[in-house]
């Protein structure tokens, strides 16, 4: 079904597609121009000649599959296959048309980028997704030896802590023995108890109330 395109003014100052009609003789401008309405919102069409040229030349004698053979050695179409079926789309179809938001979606599958990612080489000879897999690898073997660094030296200053709490904690405990200690030596048993200011009775010592 044909649909409402909008057609550029500089299309028709296009040297290279002028260059190709002159060549092959075919009237190349006038049927790329109908091939916009012919495309759908995504700017593909069905690859089918005889079909095509009732929608864009039904009057014409001009056989249309050259049409677009020539159209595609410039570049302006594509063909390819999918689903069993050839497909055609113009690259550039949704740079200079806005389709109506109400169109139907498009029933074509689309064309599949090729695979020369996983193939193709870069500039230092090697495969960008063996290059990234190597990279991510790495990544992970310095992480995990990352962690393993730091896992021995928490447990070390973990243990390192410990022994010195322990020795402080016994240094402590020995300096308070060794002060009741000598607070003992010095005070004498028989010695007088000292009086209360107020009452004049006698007080416990005070080495009796640390025993």
């Amino acid at each position: 079904m044909a649909r409402i395109r909008t057609v550029k003014p500089e299309l028709f100052r296009h040297e290279d597609l002028f260059e190709a009609e002159i060549e092959s003789g075919l009237p190349l401008r006038l049927a790329f121009i109908g091939l916009f309405t012919c495309c759908d919102r995504e700017g593909r069409f069905e690859w089918r000649p005889r079909q095509l040229k009732l929608d864009v030349m039904p009057y014409d004698t001009t056989d249309f599959s050259h049409v677009l053979d020539a159209l595609e050695r410039i570049g302006l179409v594509e063909k390819y296959l999918a689903d069993g079926r050839e497909i055609g789309c113009i690259p550039t179809f949704l740079k200079h048309q806005c389709p109506n938001a109400r169109e139907a979606k498009s029933k074509l599958p689309p064309k599949e980028s090729n695979a020369h990612a996983s193939t193709c080489i870069n500039d230092a000879g090697q495969n960008p997704e063996e290059v990234s897999v190597s990279e991510s690898q790495e990544v992970s073997t310095s992480t995990d030896s990352e962690t393993q660094t730091h896992a021995r030296t928490c447990t070390h200053m973990h243990a390192h802590g410990e022994r010195e709490l322990k020795g402080k904690g016994k240094g402590i405990h020995n300096n308070y023995n060794n002060t009741r200690i000598d607070f003992l030596k010095t005070s004498s048993p028989t010695s007088s108890s000292p009086k209360c200011r107020k009452t004049g009775t006698l007080t416990k010592p005070l080495f009796a109330e640390l025993r």
